[in-house]
Formats: C-alpha cells, structure tokens, sequence
C-alpha cells in the first residue's frame, strides 16, 4: 500500500503533534528549576533593598535580574557560579525557542559541563540526573548567598540631631 503523500498543513500538523509532544521530565526540569533559580535571584535581590517592594511589577529579564544579584552579593563564595546561571538562562532559552532535540541537548551539556567542571561535584551518569542535580546545586549555592546578606540597615538620626531635637526641637537662633 502506498502512503498518501502530504499537504504542507498536514505535515506542519505532524510537526506541531510531535514538538506538543516532546514535553517531558527534562524538560519540567529545565522550566522549573530555571523559575525555582529565579526566584533565588528575586529574593537576594530584594533582601538587600532599601525598598523592595519598589520592585513588584518590575520588567527585569533573568539576565538582568542575574547580573544585578551578583553585582549586590559580597562574594567570597567558595565557588563563583554566576557563570552557571547564565548558562541556564541559555538553556532554558533553547528549550523555549527551539524545536530541534540536538540544540536543546547541546545547551544541556554546556550547562552540566560548567557545573561539574571543577570536580567538587560528583558528575552522575545519567544526563538527566546530572542536568537534575546541577540546578539544584546551583539553588542550593543561591541560597547559602541569600544567607550570607546583610538587609540594609535602616537610616538612623544622627546624636547631634537628636540631641538638637531634644534640647528644643532643632529651632536656632539667629
């Protein structure tokens, strides 16, 4: 029996079914793991605010929000994993934007492969255990920076001030 041949819609149906599809465990990592890192990035960001709710609404792309946290941080870290994040914006992007599996499986890999670089990170096997355990380290790393902030302190009145205040309410004499 011959196959009937397709019309281009057909064919673009064909592809939208399969693309629809291909959402997985790996990719739930990606998505969430990526929005989980965000909200690190969210938290260290307004924890060092004056004003944080200033904030709310705010149009900050990851990268943004990722270059303004590291830019707030003390640093000091054992580990710079700055790199890391951005490498997983990177790959949550590829997911986003392309459909072909190779492109996706190569931002994968460059994500892993800067995560387990250095070795003090045991590599698991499996590339979805591997890819699973780099974001959460990479959490885990953004909330031992989140720890490691100071909040702002308030802005206190000066002694002189409040001295003047209390002596008779700041009025001179002229």
């Amino acid at each position: 029996m011959r196959k009937k041949k397709l019309t281009p819609f057909q064919k673009d149906v064909e592809r939208f079914v399969a693309a629809m599809m291909a959402v997985d465990k790996t990719t739930n990592v990606i998505v969430k793991g990526h929005l989980l890192v965000e909200e690190k990035l969210w938290a260290i960001v307004k924890k060092v605010a004056h004003h944080p709710e200033k904030l709310d609404g705010s149009r900050l792309t990851f990268y943004q929000l990722t270059l303004l946290a590291e830019a707030v941080c003390p640093g000091g870290a054992i580990t710079d994993r700055w790199p890391e994040v951005l490498k997983l914006n990177q790959l949550r992007n590829k997911l986003a934007h392309a459909l072909e599996a190779g492109e996706i499986e190569q931002a994968m890999k460059a994500f892993t492969d800067a995560h387990f670089a250095d070795g003090t990170v045991p590599r698991p096997e499996d590339p979805e255990k591997a890819l699973y355990r780099a974001i959460a380290n990479l959490w885990i790393w953004l909330d031992i920076e989140l720890g490691r902030m100071r909040r702002p302190r308030k802005r206190r009145r000066s002694r002189i001030v409040r001295l003047r205040d209390a002596a008779g309410g700041g009025k001179t004499v002229g």
